[in-house]
């Protein structure tokens, strides 16, 4: 019993189409995002994204310095709510930079510059 080679065009030994390739999109951090509802397809849901890292980072000092007493004065020279540098740290710089980063990487997927162009050899001679 013998069977029939697959003809050329059937597709059967042709290679599969190379995956798109992004060194944005695809990483732990975005996979992690994207299965927290963080993040969409192209990194979108940014104002979603700054509220929770915004309280992810700020809450737990919060709590944990009221725990301790150190929220609102007593035994410290500078208590917590009255720290404004690590407010404007946390609430304005750190989301500001999320936006950044964020605007960067989706520039840096929609550039003329990183999709490929076909031109045909017609055009060359």
């Amino acid at each position: 019993m013998t069977t029939a080679a697959p003809a050329a065009g059937s597709g059967l030994l042709s290679p599969p189409p190379p995956p798109d390739f992004s060194l944005v999109l695809g990483g732990p951090l975005y996979q992690f995002l994207r299965g927290t509802r963080l993040a969409g397809d192209t990194l979108q849901l940014l104002h979603r994204r700054i509220i929770v890292l915004a309280t992810l980072a700020w809450v737990p000092l919060l709590l944990l310095s009221a725990a301790e007493g150190h929220a609102w004065g007593g035994s410290v020279a500078l208590p917590f709510v009255r720290d404004v540098e690590l407010h404007v740290r946390l609430l304005i710089a750190m989301p500001l930079l999320i936006a950044a980063a964020t605007r960067s990487a989706t520039d840096a997927c929609s550039s003329p510059h990183a999709r490929s162009v076909t031109i045909p050899v017609s055009e060359f001679t």
